[in-house]
């Protein structure tokens, strides 16, 4: 089964984006760090959501998963200036899918999962 990964500090961000998952039948892995990453990311995982606070744990864990699993479509989840997190991501070469402000709506995160469970479907298709 699909999965999406969640780090972010803040429960209620994390309640919402799960709750969102579920209704689009995604199975959720939450975390309140990204410390430990390795211990709840795998092969099932297609789209990461990703607290950027202004720290480092947030590039960290975008370049680990750019360079371990590079198919899982990793968003930046932040209310910090766009425009910023986009330059720290391209000064230090990290591709992620997208910069997603903690504003959006549940329809928005919803859009994000099921456009990569299609992806996951038709790759699974082609292969």
């Amino acid at each position: 089964m699909a999965k999406v990964l969640i780090i972010d500090d803040e429960e209620d961000v994390r309640v919402m984006i799960a709750r969102t998952c579920n209704i689009a039948g995604v199975e959720v892995v939450q975390a309140e760090s990204g410390l430990n990453i390795e211990r709840v990311v795998d092969s099932e995982v297609i789209v990461a959501f990703l607290d950027w606070a202004g720290d480092s744990q947030g590039l960290e864990c975008a370049r680990f998963l750019y360079e371990w699993f590079p198919k899982i479509r990793v968003y930046i989840f932040s209310g910090n200036d766009r425009r910023v997190i986009v330059r720290n991501l391209y000064s230090e070469s990290v591709s992620v899918a997208g910069v997603v402000d903690k504003t959006a709506s549940m329809e928005e995160i919803e859009l994000l999962v099921r456009s990569a469970l299609y992806a996951k479907k038709a790759e699974g298709a082609t292969a």
